[in-house]
């Protein structure tokens, strides 16, 4: 009986000595890299975009991507870091593609009113006609620029001053 109990003893010593497995190191887990990096490809995402609809998208994907698959990661001080990271830009890029490119608005203000004038100072059609292609290059350069309504009438009373005196050097010229 005394060998039983000894034998006893040694089985349940030695269950116990066996040490629990470690926790997998996160960063050696390939689903908590993977979350980091999807994280990070949504900031790089919304970074490239260039309007709010884009970025509305991204926006869309990402908590959609979040809601159904990052709450099993376990992420290290490390991956935490570059995860707070990526979620910092993705907000601030979400927020500038969101937001109108006002000083662009504001410059294309400036050009066309430049443009206002030469086109008035012209005294014949192919000064007329030069700045004409120069606005038209403008207008192109700027096409997909945002302004706000006070821009848009701005603009609106420029290119109307600009076309009266381009309408007066065309209907006055041979």
């Amino acid at each position: 009986m005394k060998q039983l109990g000894v034998v006893a003893f040694a089985v349940v010593l030695g269950a116990c000595s066996k040490q629990a497995p470690k926790p997998m190191d996160p960063n050696q887990d390939p689903a908590s890299r993977a979350a980091v990096e999807k994280l990070e490809g949504f900031r790089a995402q919304v970074c490239a975009c260039e309007d709010k609809a884009c970025a509305d998208g991204v926006r869309e994907s990402r908590e959609a991507w979040l809601a159904a698959s990052y709450g099993s990661a376990t992420l290290s001080a490390e991956q935490q870091r570059a995860r707070d990271a990526a979620n910092a830009a993705f907000t601030e890029c979400g927020a500038k593609a969101a937001t109108p490119k006002v000083a662009d608005a504001a410059q294309a203000i400036v050009e066309m009113a430049a443009l206002r004038d030469q086109m008035c100072a012209c005294k014949d059609r192919a000064c007329a006609d030069q700045v004409a292609e120069t606005f038209a290059a403008m207008g192109e350069k700027y096409k997909d620029t945002k302004a706000t309504e006070t821009q848009i009438k701005e603009a609106t009373k420029i290119a109307e001053a600009y076309g009266t005196c381009m309408a007066t050097l065309y209907n006055a010229a041979p």
